[in-house]
């Protein structure tokens, strides 16, 4: 009688997987060989920076930033081989998560260039947005309609101004006046100014600050005007404050004093 016919006959067990010896190393799981090596290139990544850009990485709030990117690298190389993957299917991880974190390191290190940049492309998108070229020297854009306007934080207040170098003063309208928090209502126009349109009537107003671009100035006098207008003007009364102004192929340079 065949054993495998042999109602008495039981299959050995299943022989047990040998244990390693006792005091053998246990291989490492790739989790852990590809958090080591995501962290060693992002370190040479880094060290590759602060050789190639000296000052960049200087600050200790820089460091900071550079440490909870490198947290954020093993959390996500963790996370990212937690399950078994195919080797292509994983370099493919790899290569991705190693692109955006060295996007954010260059990022990070030239912050300075990019929001300059920024501050450009928006100036050229909207040219009231005046771009600081030092902390005393910014310029102006020239609008698609001839003008030139300039946003100006009033008391911490965006407010559009034209600018009119054949107006005296910087004039504000009523509109733009009620969002600085003047009532309107309660002022004496008493104070009349010779303009394009004939003469008008307004009532003198002193802002604390004034700031377009990088220019800031402090104590700036100020006319609200007692009729509408559709923007406020900035006349000489700002420009004379200034050590010199210069337009030149479509754009206002303005220098501080």
């Amino acid at each position: 009688m065949n054993r495998e016919n042999n109602p008495w006959y039981q299959s050995p067990p299943p022989s047990a997987p040998a244990s390693p010896p006792l005091g053998g190393a246990q291989p490492m799981s790739l989790r852990s060989v590809a958090t080591v090596a995501i962290l060693i290139l992002a370190g040479v990544g880094i060290w590759l920076l602060a050789r190639m850009f000296p000052g960049h990485l200087s600050d200790r709030m820089d460091w900071v930033f550079v440490l909870k990117m490198l947290g954020m690298l093993a959390l996500a190389s963790v996370s990212l081989f937690a399950r078994p993957h195919k080797l292509n299917e994983a370099l493919g991880h790899l290569l991705a998560w190693g692109s955006i974190a060295g996007v954010l390191l260059l990022g990070f290190t030239f912050k300075d260039q990019l929001g300059e940049g920024l501050l450009r492309v928006r100036s050229a998108l909207i040219p009231g947005y005046a771009v600081p070229l030092t902390p005393c020297e910014a310029v102006l854009n020239q609008s698609a309609d001839g003008a030139y306007y300039a946003v100006a934080q009033v008391n911490g207040t965006p407010v559009t101004f034209q600018v009119d170098t054949g107006a005296s003063d910087i004039v504000l309208s009523p509109a733009d006046a009620k969002r600085l928090g003047v009532d309107v209502s309660s002022l004496s126009f008493d104070d009349a100014t010779e303009t394009a349109n004939g003469v008008g009537h307004g009532a003198r107003f002193s802002a604390r600050s004034m700031e377009v671009g990088s220019i800031k100035l402090a104590d700036v006098r100020m006319s609200i005007n007692q009729a509408p207008m559709s923007t406020s003007l900035l006349g000489m009364a700002f420009f004379n404050k200034l050590k010199s102004f210069t337009f030149e192929g479509g754009r206002l340079r303005l220098k501080a004093r």
